[in-house]
């Protein structure tokens, strides 16, 4: 626990961090990212995708997990969205999130709505947020 607060401490330390330094100033373990798979893809992952892209109106047929198998508050979310959700990897991941604090604060606050199963507060959040951010820099 001491080293997961002193990794959010540190994130929040490195704000503002820029695209390209992004990956450099990673706070989080490549522990916490792989941990962190499990948690995205019991919640994030339900509307953003298993590999992160997104999803994309009239497109489900090539999207996993299957629109189908999202409960009712997901399926109300998305909706309210015109079914689509932005990706959370490549070149507009970096454009938006360009802060790694601002980041970490948005991975937690959209948890609070679709939280992972076995959720432990801080502890899946910064296993999610490492996960998207190693996934990203091309280290898992």
């Amino acid at each position: 626990m001491r080293y997961l607060m002193s990794a959010l401490a540190l994130a929040i330390l490195v704000a503002p961090v820029y695209a390209g330094d992004l990956c450099q100033a990673n706070p989080f373990t490549a522990l916490q990212a792989q941990q962190g798979r499990e948690d995205y893809e019991s919640s994030c992952g339900l509307c953003h995708l298993y590999n992160l892209k997104g999803r994309v109106p009239g497109n489900s047929r090539n999207e996993w997990p299957d629109i189908r198998l999202l409960n009712a508050d997901y399926l109300k979310t998305l909706d309210g969205n015109g079914g689509m959700t932005p990706p959370l990897l490549g070149e507009a991941f970096f454009r938006k999130w360009k802060d790694v604090r601002v980041f970490a604060d948005r991975i937690s606050s959209a948890i609070g709505a679709f939280p992972p199963k076995h959720y432990v507060k801080p502890a899946s959040d910064a296993r999610i947020a490492a996960y998207i951010l190693y996934k990203n820099c091309g280290r898992l």
